[in-house]
């Protein structure tokens, strides 16, 4: 069905929080990463970002009579230059050793045809147009570790070089010399396999360990605060418990983030008597909260899947619709390895046919579970939101979680005064209170705000009425992944394929000068 509402709009927006609840778990999560994003995935741009705004600021002065204004067309072209350059050398860099690995590279997408010409040719005229996404990338980061800032004062120069950037600076200028890329990246011109085999190391995305004074700076800037603030201090502590927690999880053992978030999870629940820190509850609040924003999620996926296919439906329809759980599919049969759950049982009875450890053993991966049926989709979220309030209950009563009062609460607070109703009753509740009002509120706000229309559904009488776009449920990616990337790049852990890391000596020796928050957590 195509209605006013999403008329003509055929573009599908990726990543839309249409739940108004992500920011709060991405909240929590960023106080501990020390302002490394969700997108911000390797260290090298650290230290190219300044590097390449200190050359940018000094060619301008070169070229004028001692004041120069900001351009702010040939900065993106110099950015564009750069990021193919970064990109091409760290593909070519298994010609001196390095593994060519480039997750995480920024262009890989975009300068797809400029590098095949390159690898066909040995030779490529530097792209200018496209691409240089590298500041706003990885601005956050740089200034969040004291290496960029922003200028004090009336300027037109929206940034400034710290004197941390303005050290690695120096030490990639020592080790470029007088550097031929340096002058194609500022000016244009011909990238050669030559040039590239003479001076690629120092611009591969996987080649600090090639600049030992770049990657010490790194190292530094990493874990020592840059200033003698209350809000810096606090932000580097943060991190380094957060560096400190993960490297105690990954001794001995080969971990993902999702792995060491998940552990941590877990061990808080299954072990008492043991201090636990407050870095540790905060990743166990974060992945409480996610799991609950993911149940949502599922919910208002099964309930726009169940309107899709109709003109409309009244909210009796569709609970009649998405409470037929014959049929259970392997997955589910995990989840109820018991008693078959319908929607005549109670809360109780619902909770007892739970397995008892099914979330915290073999957590299913999220596209597994999107692919259920919109009915067995909704079973499987309101096993998952209930089991995370069952489990979640030390959190709150011993360990002293904060109770914000947002998405999580309220579902908590649903399922507790349902507690002697039957489960028919509490997904109709959870449907109206924390799914429905929450996205026609959330959607309507942005649209108030001039923002595009994300609408899924909206009510009309006692029916809603679909707007032919489906819902595809997220679980909160964590940026733990990304700040152990990082330590991998400056060489304090080692990348070991799909997304795990170890401990490495020079890690090891690291988190021994940080101080252990505590052992590692684990199954």
């Amino acid at each position: 069905m195509q209605s006013f509402w999403n008329a003509g709009e055929r573009e599908l927006i990726n990543g839309l929080d249409i739940l108004g609840l992500r920011q709060l778990d991405q909240a929590i999560e960023k106080k501990w990463v020390a302002g490394i994003t969700t997108i911000s995935y390797r260290a090298r741009y650290l230290s190219m970002l300044p590097w390449i705004c200190t050359e940018f600021f000094r060619s301008l002065l070169s070229k004028s009579t001692g004041q120069a204004h900001f351009d702010e067309k040939l900065f993106r072209q110099i950015l564009s230059r750069l990021e193919f350059v970064v990109l091409a050398a760290s593909k070519k860099g298994v010609d001196w050793g390095e593994s060519g690995f480039t997750f995480g590279v920024l262009g890989s997408d975009l300068f797809a045809n400029e590098l095949a010409e390159f690898s066909k040719n040995g030779e490529v005229v530097l792209p200018s147009e496209k691409g240089g996404a590298i500041y706003g990338t990885y601005f956050m980061p740089c200034k969040m570790f004291g290496i960029m800032g922003t200028p004090a004062g009336e300027t037109d120069v929206p940034i400034a070089v710290m004197p941390r950037g303005q050290e690695i600076y120096r030490a990639r200028q020592h080790a470029l010399g007088d550097s031929i890329l340096l002058n194609r990246i500022l000016n244009g011109g011909l990238l050669t396999s030559e040039i590239l085999e003479t001076e690629g190391p120092q611009f591969s995305i996987n080649g600090l360990l090639h600049n030992a004074e770049e990657v010490t700076l790194l190292r530094e800037f990493f874990i020592t605060p840059f200033m003698d603030e209350e809000n810096v201090a606090d932000s580097y502590s943060c991190f380094r418990k957060t560096v400190s927690w993960a490297f105690a999880g990954l001794k001995d053992l080969t971990l993902s983030s999702t792995e060491l978030i998940r552990n941590n999870f877990n061990g808080i629940l299954d072990t008492t008597g043991i201090r636990t820190s407050h870095c540790e509850l905060q990743w166990a609040e974060y992945e409480l909260r996610r799991r609950v924003h993911f149940g949502l999620e599922l919910l208002l996926s099964a309930f726009t899947d169940a309107l899709v296919d109709e003109s409309e439906d009244t909210m009796n329809e569709v609970l009649e619709k998405l409470t037929d759980w014959n049929g259970l599919p392997p997955l589910l049969h995990s989840v109820f390895p018991g008693t078959e759950a319908t929607k005549d049982i109670s809360l109780l009875e619902f909770e007892q046919a739970l397995s008892p450890d099914f979330f915290s053993t073999s957590f299913p991966e999220p596209r597994v579970v999107r692919s259920l049926s919109p009915q067995h989709r909704v079973l499987f979220s309101l096993a998952l939101i209930v089991s995370s309030r069952s489990r979640g209950r030390r959190f709150m009563n011993e360990l002293g979680m904060q109770n914000r009062n947002h998405y999580m609460e309220r579902a908590f607070f649903i399922i507790e005064a349902h507690s002697s109703k039957g489960i028919e009753e509490l997904l109709r509740s959870l449907l109206i209170e924390t799914v429905i009002e929450s996205h026609l509120g959330t959607t309507l706000r942005k649209m108030g705000q001039g923002q595009k229309c994300s609408l899924r559904f909206y009510p009309e009488g006692i029916s809603f009425k679909p707007t032919g776009t489906r819902v595809r449920a997220g679980y909160s990616g964590d940026r733990l992944g990304n700040v152990l990337g990082m330590l991998a790049d400056i060489g304090l852990c080692d990348r070991e394929g799909a997304g795990k890391f170890t401990l490495n000596e020079t890690g090891l020796a690291m988190a021994q000068m940080l101080g252990d928050v505590g052992e590692a957590r684990s199954n």
